[in-house]
């Protein structure tokens, strides 16, 4: 309050300067606080009373003063008495003039629907007070889309929404005049619907290696909810011949770089075809962006599969050994070798050469100086089942070779062992001949 310097009281004769100046703050639904200021006069004592539509509040010593418990969104009429005892306790009464405020009425009440179909959208609410004039709509977080402003309807249809994205509408009701005043704000908080999304943009391979495969994915631009990720259709064939591709799905999260590192059904030297879906929150692309031969970069073959029975055409003296080419040839098969290592009647190990092409050394390397190159062999294009002649054996005797593949990154590291046994004659047959000789001789 202004002071007012010692000895001014005595010249004081004026009622109305203890006349209440009044302000009305924090107007809410149900409270209003009431402050006011008067001149502060040494040696003379105020109090004061606030009267509040039909209701009174006596001996307040000094403002502010927070009056509650109101009716929401009505008029209410407030003024302040100022009661001044001068020191002659001389009484003097002055009141304030009288104010008229409104009480901010309660928010609206939205009508909250399950679901939202973009592209058109309805949103609803109910006034808590009827005395309405206006609603102010806002839409928040979304600053390209603009929605009318104010409607004295309690819905509002929106068109352009798109799918699978959030929006918030704040709405705030305002009382009719006089003395209009605004609610506070009504928050909805929506979701349109996902759809299923768009394809990738782009898709770029990065980089190809032996057992993975880098690629970079321009998110869609229709992507129609959240992107969570990229469903990869792997496609690929481990031998040229093979009808049809192998076909493995993988689902990689959505990343920040964009760059997918596919390690998982990835192999050495095998040619792929790529497929990328978008993945939304609710469904998968239909459509697809597919990179075209893609080929990783070649490693040693895999083990040959033993064909069962591992030998055929068994005989006394020879035997004819059969393999499956490898079941991951990690890249293009070129040749095989098989070793007889040196045993009964074998004074050096033997090996043997079979090649789809002319064997050469560029291929098989130089050859072992302690074995003897027994023969080569053409293999046919992409001949499947190989089959070696090995003759010159002990009858009855069991025999191991091991055999390994080629192809352009060299010799697998993993030779398979094979076994093979010779027939044994038979006692019975051994004596029935020198029995058959035995007795030509006597008729001679």
């Amino acid at each position: 309050m202004p002071s007012i310097p010692s000895g001014y009281t005595q010249n004081v004769t004026d009622v109305d300067e203890f006349k209440a100046i009044v302000r009305l703050k924090n107007v809410i639904d149900n409270s209003i606080l009431v402050d006011w200021t008067t001149l502060d006069i040494s040696g003379v004592d105020v109090c004061y009373e606030i009267v509040f539509n039909t209701l009174t509040l006596y001996n307040i010593s000094s403002p502010p003063q927070l009056i509650t418990n109101l009716s929401n969104g009505e008029v209410q009429a407030v003024q302040v008495t100022s009661i001044a005892k001068r020191r002659d306790d001389r009484i003097e009464i002055v009141m304030s003039d009288v104010f008229f405020i409104r009480t901010a009425p309660l928010t609206p009440f939205f009508k909250d629907s399950e679901y939202y179909e973009a592209p058109n959208v309805t949103i609803m609410w109910m006034p808590r007070n009827p005395d309405v004039d206006l609603y102010y709509i806002y839409l928040k977080g979304h600053g390209t889309m603009s929605v009318p402003n104010s409607t004295n309807e309690t819905s509002l249809s929106l068109t352009g929404l798109k799918p699978g994205t959030n929006y918030m509408f704040t709405v705030i009701q305002q009382t009719n005049g006089p003395f209009a005043s605004n609610s506070s704000e009504a928050t909805l908080n929506i979701r349109t619907r996902s759809t299923e999304p768009g394809p990738p943009t782009a898709v770029e391979l990065v980089d190809v290696g032996q057992r993975n495969i880098s690629i970079n994915v321009t998110d869609t631009d229709t992507p129609n909810g959240d992107i969570i990720g990229y469903r990869f259709h792997i496609m690929y064939k481990l031998y040229p011949d093979k009808m049809g591709y192998s076909v493995k799905v993988k689902l990689l999260n959505k990343m920040n770089s964009n760059i997918y590192v596919l390690e998982r059904h990835i192999y050495p030297g095998t040619r792929y075809k790529i497929a990328v879906f978008t993945v939304n929150d609710a469904f998968n692309s239909s459509l697809n962006v597919t990179l075209q031969d893609i080929t990783t970069l070649p490693d040693t073959p895999g083990q040959v599969d033993v064909h069962t029975p591992s030998y055929i055409y068994q005989k006394t003296s020879l035997a004819v050994i059969i393999w499956r080419r490898p079941s991951h040839p990690n890249g293009n098969m070129k040749a095989y070798r098989a070793v007889l290592e040196s045993g009964p009647d074998i004074t050096n190990c033997r090996i043997y050469y079979l090649c789809f092409d002319v064997c050469n050394n560029t291929i098989l390397g130089p050859p072992n100086d302690t074995c003897t190159i027994s023969n080569d062999t053409t293999l046919m294009e992409h001949q499947k089942i190989m089959s070696l002649l090995v003759d010159n054996l002990r009858q009855g005797t069991t025999y191991t070779l091991s055999v390994v593949g080629y192809n352009e990154a060299g010799e697998g590291k993993n030779p398979r062992l094979i076994s093979l046994t010779t027939k044994r004659i038979s006692k019975f047959k051994y004596h029935n001949r020198i029995l058959r000789f035995c007795h030509h001789s006597f008729i001679l």
